[in-house]
């Protein structure tokens, strides 16, 4: 997984040093996504996590794993931290495809190449 995003890396020529950004992390899933926050890219620990297969994650936001019970002051500070491009760590509450809600931490950090093009969480079911 890490050497996909590796490939990512060098093809939109981010400045991140990646090795820090995974260094000492734990994660089961992995979401990439484009200034819009449009999904491009998620690991096989994505449909393990929320039973949703890639090819449905693509092109949504992460927000439709959201729902009725996801708090919205978490959901407002997640909106915030990505508007002004700061790396954060929040846990939110999520709903599988069969529609079971999960608790998920989600560490977030910004990708640039001179500014901003991307986003990737790191994701733990808790």
């Amino acid at each position: 997984d890490i050497s996909i995003i590796k490939d990512f890396a060098n093809k939109f020529q981010w400045s991140n040093n990646l090795d820090e950004i995974f260094k000492d992390e734990t994660f089961e899933t992995i979401v990439l996504t484009n200034k819009k926050q449009e999904i491009i890219w998620v690991n096989e620990g994505f449909k393990k996590m929320t039973g949703f297969s890639k090819s449905f994650a693509l092109n949504k936001t992460p927000a439709f794993l959201q729902g009725a019970n996801t708090c919205k002051k978490t959901s407002t500070r997640i909106r915030e931290n990505i508007r002004i491009n700061r790396p954060f760590k929040e846990i939110v509450l999520n709903y599988k495809q069969d529609k079971t809600p999960y608790k998920c931490e989600i560490k977030v950090f910004p990708l640039s190449y001179k500014d901003t093009t991307h986003y990737i969480a790191l994701e733990n079911a808790i």
